[in-house]
């Protein structure tokens, strides 16, 4: 049973009453229990339109010029009841109770933006600017139009965390009460935000230690990942001098199987690690028969070595190319100050500063989609955490999406060749991007998915019965 707290305010806020009652009237009963709670006193009368349910009410003092006895109250509440979600329809304090129940590990925290909620008056501003500095606590901003919440909770904040929710007899609030388990990204939450940063890692060639590395690291902890399997590499048809690496290549079975798994994704990278159109289709129908997928199922295609350009990639002669894949990944990007990025690359590999890797992975970080062109971050041996997460910090600020390709994973890399990364260092990146993740600042998801992000920026989610359904913004 999923514990709910709807804080509605005053009795006699009729709007947030209504919403109350509509939440509860859509929901499962044998799914959720809900609290209600109000500010003032028990005794006050109700509104007329307010019809008593299972529901239990809570009275919370009123919060004014002394919010203490209110956030006590708060907390004690949900010490005791343990609650997974928490709706805020009282924009009364609302900033405030934001804080307390992120920081007493309320995974979904919900502000309500009311039909008809006026827009700010001078006077009211300060208290306004406050409460939007404490919006940041809310995992959902929700409203029934895109002006409404725009107004409630600024442009940003909303273009960032927005949803429009209509009350409807097929809507599937369930989804939007869920807490984010066991997979938000498959089943849960993250899919509503319109705007959010996206991450990725990207596995290149398929070696053996991959399998691993998803087996036992990123699929117990929910994080996806890309698969671009050079398949003349792992079925061993491959000549010596086109290898990729003498490391041991996956199998075939692992490959199967998992691609089974909804976290991963299985792309194209050639079969002889070759970016010729004889080597890429011939890599392209090794891997559709192995997966059992239809002629014009259409795969991601990650260039090996990053040796097809983004030019030649858009020419005529590439079009049956384009035609066949869903998107195509290569390196790094320089679209500004390009003196200044090289040489910050450069010092960046021998001094190791975050600031020197994210001013040269600066133009990297994708804010829009560029036709079917996805670029991503080399991370080689030297490559440091505190470097990785310089760039995805500067993702998060400016809602972009950052791609992090990867090879060997091993414990250690003595004596290994430049594109071997730490295990160690692997494990503290996902915890660290979990935690992000976590906080409501980023989405991680599979290179495909963020492909589909990029080219849906300018699309805002709605609850439908089948799922979240894109609407395109009037």
């Amino acid at each position: 049973m999923i514990k709910v707290l709807l804080i509605v305010g005053h009795p006699r806020n009729n709007n947030a009453c209504r919403i109350a009652a509509e939440l509860m009237r859509l929901a499962s009963p044998t799914e959720f229990s809900f609290t209600v709670g109000f500010f003032g006193q028990q005794s006050d009368t109700l509104i007329p339109s307010w019809e008593k349910s299972a529901a239990e009410e809570y009275w919370f003092p009123t919060p004014g010029a002394n919010s203490l006895p209110y956030l006590r109250a708060l907390n004690r509440l949900i010490r005791e009841r343990r609650f997974s979600v928490i709706h805020l329809l009282a924009s009364e304090g609302r900033g405030l109770s934001l804080l307390a129940a992120a920081r007493l590990g309320v995974p979904i925290r919900i502000a309500h933006a009311l039909p008809g909620e006026p827009a700010a008056k001078p006077q009211e501003l300060q208290r306004r600017s406050g409460n939007a500095l404490l919006f940041r606590w809310a995992t959902h901003l929700i409203s029934a139009d895109l002006e409404g919440g725009a107004r409630a909770f600024g442009r940003s904040a909303f273009s960032c965390r927005g949803l429009v929710l209509t009350f409807s007899p097929d809507s599937d609030i369930s989804a939007v009460l869920q807490p984010s388990e066991p997979c938000p990204r498959e089943h849960g939450i993250c899919r509503i935000y319109r705007d959010l940063a996206s991450v990725s890692l990207s596995f290149d060639d398929g070696r053996g230690d991959n399998t691993e590395v998803a087996d036992r690291l990123l699929l117990p902890m929910g994080i996806p990942a890309t698969l671009n399997i050079s398949t003349g590499y792992v079925d061993g048809t491959c000549p010596d001098r086109y290898l990729p690496t003498r490391k041991q290549a996956m199998t075939i079975r692992d490959i199967q199987r998992l691609a089974k798994d909804p976290l991963i994704e299985i792309a194209m990278h050639g079969d002889c690690h070759l970016n010729t159109d004889e080597d890429i289709f011939r890599g392209r129908e090794k891997l559709l028969d192995w997966l059992k997928l239809e002629g014009d199922a259409r795969l991601g295609f990650a260039s090996p070595s990053s040796g097809l350009s983004p030019e030649r990639f858009r020419s005529p002669q590439e079009a049956k190319l384009r035609n066949s894949i869903q998107y195509f990944r290569t390196s790094l990007r320089i679209s500004s100050r390009p003196l200044l990025r090289v040489l910050c690359r450069k010092a960046a590999r021998v001094l190791h500063l975050p600031f020197l890797f994210r001013i040269a992975y600066h133009d990297t970080v994708m804010c829009g989609a560029e036709g079917q062109i996805i670029y991503c971050v080399p991370v080689m041996k030297g490559t440091t955490t505190g470097e990785l997460m310089a760039l995805v910090r500067s993702a998060v600020k400016r809602r972009g999406a950052v791609v992090f390709l990867l090879h060997s994973i091993r414990e250690r890399t003595t004596g290994e060749d430049n594109w071997s990364w730490k295990r160690r260092k692997l494990v503290c990146l996902c915890n660290r991007l979990s935690a992000l993740e976590q906080q409501g600042m980023l989405c991680m998801c599979t290179t495909a998915r963020l492909y589909n992000q990029l080219q849906a920026k300018d699309q805002i989610y709605s609850v439908s019965p089948s799922g979240y359904k894109k609407e395109e913004t009037r």
